[in-house]
């Protein structure tokens, strides 16, 4: 599994990405994903730190504080702030 379909996967779920290894429990997270997860730790790692909105768990609460961050990339600001 790609990166790519791995993030559409958790959006379409609508699970919570709590760490690069960790997933919020939920019936629907299946060994697939959680090997694809494995395979793309440094790579999921990478985006939450950014707070990337490709990993925003509230994606229908934070949409309105989505901020371009240039090269195609957007941030989440209430994610950022939380992580500090």
């Amino acid at each position: 599994m790609t990166l790519d379909s791995l993030l559409l996967e958790v959006r379409e779920r609508r699970l919570i990405l709590i760490s690069p290894d960790e997933i919020w429990p939920s019936p629907h997270v299946t060994q697939e994903l959680h090997k694809a997860m494995r395979k793309h730790r440094q790579a999921l790692s990478l985006l939450m730190r950014w707070s990337s909105v490709d990993t925003c768990p509230a994606r229908d609460l934070h949409r309105k504080y989505w901020k371009y961050a240039g090269g195609g990339c957007y941030i989440c600001e209430i994610c950022a702030k939380i992580a500090c």
